[in-house]
Protein backbone atom coordinates (compact mmCIF):
# COMPACT_ATOMS: atom_id res chain seq x y z
CA UNK A 1 0.00 0.00 0.00
CA UNK A 2 3.42 2.56 -0.29
CA UNK A 3 3.31 2.87 3.40
CA UNK A 4 7.24 2.32 4.48
CA UNK A 5 6.76 -1.09 6.62
CA UNK A 6 9.68 -0.25 9.24
CA UNK A 7 7.48 2.58 10.24
CA UNK A 8 4.74 -0.01 11.69
CA UNK A 9 4.22 -1.74 14.85
CA UNK A 10 4.12 -5.54 14.67
CA UNK A 11 0.93 -7.37 16.91
CA UNK A 12 2.30 -10.09 17.91
CA UNK A 13 -1.18 -12.38 18.55
CA UNK A 14 -2.97 -10.11 15.22
CA UNK A 15 -6.90 -11.91 15.60
CA UNK A 16 -6.90 -11.81 11.09
CA UNK A 17 -4.34 -12.27 8.76
CA UNK A 18 -4.92 -8.72 7.21
CA UNK A 19 -4.81 -6.62 10.70
CA UNK A 20 -1.08 -7.52 11.25
CA UNK A 21 0.21 -4.32 12.12
CA UNK A 22 -0.51 -1.05 14.17
CA UNK A 23 -1.82 1.74 11.48
CA UNK A 24 0.15 4.03 10.88
CA UNK A 25 -2.12 6.54 8.55
CA UNK A 26 -5.81 6.84 8.52
CA UNK A 27 -5.64 7.15 4.65
CA UNK A 28 -5.70 2.97 4.01
CA UNK A 29 -9.15 2.37 5.95
CA UNK A 30 -10.48 5.70 3.73
CA UNK A 31 -9.20 4.53 0.48
CA UNK A 32 -11.13 0.52 1.41
CA UNK A 33 -13.86 1.97 2.09
CA UNK A 34 -13.89 4.52 -0.96
CA UNK A 35 -13.35 1.24 -3.14
CA UNK A 36 -16.46 0.12 -1.65
CA UNK A 37 -18.91 2.50 -1.84
CA UNK A 38 -17.52 4.34 -5.37
CA UNK A 39 -19.97 2.74 -7.37
CA UNK A 40 -22.89 3.99 -5.74
CA UNK A 41 -21.84 7.73 -6.16
CA UNK A 42 -19.67 9.58 -8.42
CA UNK A 43 -18.81 11.71 -5.41
CA UNK A 44 -17.65 10.89 -2.13
CA UNK A 45 -16.57 12.92 1.13
CA UNK A 46 -16.11 11.75 4.58
CA UNK A 47 -13.57 11.70 7.50
CA UNK A 48 -11.94 10.21 10.23
CA UNK A 49 -10.82 10.65 13.20
CA UNK A 50 -8.34 8.40 15.22
CA UNK A 51 -4.83 7.29 16.15
CA UNK A 52 -1.85 6.32 14.01
CA UNK A 53 0.82 4.41 16.18
CA UNK A 54 4.72 5.07 14.58
CA UNK A 55 7.68 3.02 15.84
CA UNK A 56 10.30 5.34 16.47
CA UNK A 57 14.07 3.40 17.19
CA UNK A 58 15.08 5.72 19.96
CA UNK A 59 11.96 4.55 21.73
CA UNK A 60 10.97 1.44 23.61
CA UNK A 61 6.90 2.58 22.94
CA UNK A 62 5.34 4.11 19.47
CA UNK A 63 5.10 7.25 18.85
CA UNK A 64 0.77 7.40 19.53
CA UNK A 65 -1.12 10.72 18.23
CA UNK A 66 -4.75 11.33 17.05
CA UNK A 67 -5.35 12.52 13.94
CA UNK A 68 -7.99 13.83 11.53
CA UNK A 69 -8.32 12.55 8.03
CA UNK A 70 -10.39 13.49 5.17
CA UNK A 71 -10.91 12.49 1.45
CA UNK A 72 -12.53 13.39 -1.69
CA UNK A 73 -12.86 11.65 -4.54
CA UNK A 74 -14.88 12.37 -7.55
CA UNK A 75 -15.18 10.26 -10.92
CA UNK A 76 -15.68 12.95 -13.46
CA UNK A 77 -13.84 16.19 -12.34
CA UNK A 78 -14.91 19.67 -14.51
CA UNK A 79 -12.22 20.25 -16.94
CA UNK A 80 -9.70 23.22 -15.69
CA UNK A 81 -10.48 22.09 -11.77
CA UNK A 82 -8.08 20.07 -9.56
CA UNK A 83 -9.19 18.14 -7.17
CA UNK A 84 -5.92 19.22 -4.93
CA UNK A 85 -6.97 22.73 -4.55
CA UNK A 86 -10.64 21.27 -3.34
CA UNK A 87 -9.20 19.96 -0.36
CA UNK A 88 -6.79 22.48 0.42
CA UNK A 89 -9.66 24.81 0.08
CA UNK A 90 -11.75 22.12 2.96
CA UNK A 91 -8.62 22.79 5.14
CA UNK A 92 -8.11 26.41 5.12
CA UNK A 93 -11.82 26.65 6.03
CA UNK A 94 -11.62 24.32 9.05
CA UNK A 95 -8.74 26.32 10.43
CA UNK A 96 -10.52 29.77 9.76
CA UNK A 97 -13.16 28.04 12.21
CA UNK A 98 -10.70 26.79 14.61
CA UNK A 99 -8.92 30.41 14.53
CA UNK A 100 -5.69 28.84 14.42
CA UNK A 101 -3.23 30.82 11.38
CA UNK A 102 -1.88 27.93 9.25
CA UNK A 103 0.08 28.84 6.52
CA UNK A 104 0.61 26.91 3.66
CA UNK A 105 3.87 25.76 1.72
CA UNK A 106 5.58 23.21 -0.66
CA UNK A 107 5.96 20.38 1.61
CA UNK A 108 9.15 18.86 1.56
CA UNK A 109 9.50 15.45 2.20
CA UNK A 110 5.94 14.58 0.40
CA UNK A 111 4.98 10.70 1.96
CA UNK A 112 4.95 8.13 -0.32
CA UNK A 113 1.54 7.54 -1.63
CA UNK A 114 1.26 11.25 -2.10
CA UNK A 115 1.65 12.56 -5.48
CA UNK A 116 5.01 14.69 -5.27
CA UNK A 117 4.34 17.52 -6.82
CA UNK A 118 0.85 17.94 -5.59
CA UNK A 119 1.48 18.16 -1.80
CA UNK A 120 1.58 21.40 0.57
CA UNK A 121 2.38 21.30 4.18
CA UNK A 122 0.58 23.15 6.86
CA UNK A 123 2.58 25.07 9.49
CA UNK A 124 1.47 26.93 12.68
CA UNK A 125 4.17 29.92 13.14
CA UNK A 126 5.10 31.08 16.86
CA UNK A 127 7.33 33.70 18.76
CA UNK A 128 8.94 33.74 21.52
CA UNK A 129 11.11 36.52 22.67
CA UNK A 130 13.57 36.26 19.59
CA UNK A 131 12.95 32.65 18.46
CA UNK A 132 10.14 31.78 15.83
CA UNK A 133 9.37 28.23 15.99
CA UNK A 134 7.41 26.50 13.15
CA UNK A 135 5.61 23.40 13.65
CA UNK A 136 3.86 21.19 11.28
CA UNK A 137 0.73 20.29 11.89
CA UNK A 138 -1.14 19.30 8.65
CA UNK A 139 -0.55 18.21 5.06
CA UNK A 140 -2.63 17.92 2.27
CA UNK A 141 -2.44 16.15 -1.00
CA UNK A 142 -3.21 14.51 -4.30
CA UNK A 143 -3.20 10.76 -3.87
CA UNK A 144 -0.53 8.95 -5.93
CA UNK A 145 -2.15 6.72 -8.65
CA UNK A 146 -0.39 4.01 -7.64
CA UNK A 147 -2.02 4.09 -4.22
CA UNK A 148 -5.12 4.46 -5.61
CA UNK A 149 -4.57 1.34 -8.50
CA UNK A 150 -3.47 -0.68 -5.45
CA UNK A 151 -6.84 -0.18 -3.52
CA UNK A 152 -8.62 -0.40 -7.03
CA UNK A 153 -10.09 2.86 -6.92
CA UNK A 154 -10.73 4.46 -10.16
CA UNK A 155 -11.57 8.05 -9.48
CA UNK A 156 -9.78 11.69 -8.94
CA UNK A 157 -8.76 11.71 -5.34
CA UNK A 158 -7.14 14.20 -2.72
CA UNK A 159 -7.08 13.59 1.11
CA UNK A 160 -5.53 15.88 3.97
CA UNK A 161 -4.02 14.90 7.50
CA UNK A 162 -4.34 17.13 11.10
CA UNK A 163 -2.36 16.27 13.54
CA UNK A 164 -4.96 16.89 16.06
CA UNK A 165 -3.12 16.01 19.35
CA UNK A 166 -0.70 18.94 18.49
CA UNK A 167 -3.74 20.80 17.20
CA UNK A 168 -4.81 20.46 20.40
CA UNK A 169 -1.99 21.80 22.03
CA UNK A 170 -1.35 25.20 20.11
CA UNK A 171 -2.17 28.02 21.74
CA UNK A 172 -5.36 29.91 20.03
CA UNK A 173 -6.70 33.19 20.05
CA UNK A 174 -9.00 34.29 22.39
CA UNK A 175 -12.38 35.56 21.66
CA UNK A 176 -13.63 38.20 23.70
CA UNK A 177 -17.38 38.77 24.73
CA UNK A 178 -19.47 41.88 25.78
CA UNK A 179 -22.55 41.38 27.36
CA UNK A 180 -24.88 43.13 26.05
CA UNK A 181 -26.22 46.27 27.53
CA UNK A 182 -29.23 46.05 30.22
CA UNK A 183 -30.58 49.37 28.77
CA UNK A 184 -30.03 49.56 25.23
CA UNK A 185 -28.93 53.44 23.84
CA UNK A 186 -32.14 55.12 21.41
CA UNK A 187 -30.24 56.83 18.33
CA UNK A 188 -32.35 59.34 17.18
CA UNK A 189 -31.34 61.84 14.41
CA UNK A 190 -32.22 64.84 14.78
CA UNK A 191 -32.39 67.60 11.10
CA UNK A 192 -33.16 71.06 12.28
CA UNK A 193 -33.35 73.63 8.86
Amino acid sequence: SMLPEKSHVLIENPLTNDQTHLRISLLPNMLKSAAANLHKLDMLKFYEIGRTYIREPSQYFPKEEKYISGLILKEKMPTGKEIFYEALGVLQTFFDCMRTPIHFKDAACPPPYAHPAKCAAGAYSSSRGDTKQERQIALVYEIHPQMLKNFGVNAAAAAFEINFSQLAALTRQETLYAPLPRFPGIEIDISTV
